[in-house]
């Protein structure tokens, strides 16, 4: 039997209020999650330690609600190690970076996030089925 799936959710300090919904969304389907905040305290050994999460998860899900160029960073990283990424972001925020627009990215709405949640659920088994075969 293969270990749990771990995910690895990144957001700006700003929109953790999403953290523990995508947690608990990933958490239903028996995906194990951390996030940023629980790898390491900011210092020198941040890069390392983000880094180092990366390559040890199994699937991404990253909000770029705000434009946050270390998360546009980070997730260019999983990318080019060719991670599976879920790719959030609010209706409320400007726009996804032109060089993302052809990735498929789920839009919510930071009022309602039972919304996400219900996304989530959908976008889940693609995933988890592409790591069991």
């Amino acid at each position: 039997m293969k270990p749990p799936m771990r995910a690895l959710v990144l957001s700006s300090s700003e929109n953790r209020q999403i953290v523990p919904v995508v947690k608990a969304a990933l958490a239903e389907s028996g995906i194990d999650t951390i996030s940023v905040d629980e790898v390491i305290s900011p210092g020198a050994m941040w890069a390392s330690a983000i880094s180092d999460a990366i390559h040890a998860a199994d699937l991404l899900v990253v909000d770029l609600s705000t434009e946050n160029p270390n998360i546009i960073y980070e997730l260019g990283f999983a990318h080019a190690l060719r991670k599976p990424t879920i790719i959030l972001a609010s209706r409320a925020s400007s726009s996804i970076p032109s060089d993302l627009a052809g990735f498929s990215y789920l839009l919510y709405d930071p009022a309602d996030l039972s919304g996400l949640v219900r996304e989530l659920r959908g976008w889940i088994p693609s995933l988890t089925t592409r790591r069991a075969s």
